[in-house]
């Protein structure tokens, strides 16, 4: 096992990879200048694919082919709710994909779905969320309530 060291930037948000090892995304930057980058492991080559954003973005998580990178961010107005975008890996306009995400995505292995958390604090309900990232479909797949 060879270890190296990929940056010496402050990174903010734990970096995310590829299961393959061809990229690497993460947050840097000084606080409130933060950007997303993505680094091209093989060849050391490093972009900056998001801009410095009014809210820091979370949750970094790259599509299984490696073709976009998935992100949540605060949406503006509204400091308790987070939206989830999708933008190309090398860069280009992000595009909202869903409302209310609670966390991270996990990608189903197909690659066309993804699921994450949704909590509704009036109803103190939690659902498992899946999303279709072709037609823009959510259907809840599991609800639960805390106990009481």
């Amino acid at each position: 096992m060879r270890m190296t060291t990929e940056t010496t930037a402050a990174m903010s948000l734990t970096p995310r990879s590829l299961p393959d090892g061809r990229y690497l995304a993460y947050v840097s930057g000084p606080s409130e200048r933060e950007v997303v980058r993505v680094r091209q492991l093989a060849t050391g080559s490093d972009v900056e694919v998001l801009p410095p954003q009014a809210t820091l973005p979370s949750g970094l998580t790259f599509s299984p082919d490696g073709n976009y990178l998935f992100f949540q961010r605060r949406e503006p107005g509204q400091a308790s709710y987070s939206a989830l975008y999708q933008i190309p890996s090398l860069g280009g306009a992000p595009r909202r994909r869903a409302g209310d995400v609670d966390a991270a995505i996990s990608f189903a292995p197909d690659g066309r779905h993804v699921c994450f958390p949704r909590h509704n604090p009036i109803k103190k309900q939690y659902a498992l969320i899946v999303l279709d990232l072709e037609s823009g479909r959510e259907r809840s797949w599991l609800r639960s309530r805390p106990r009481e």
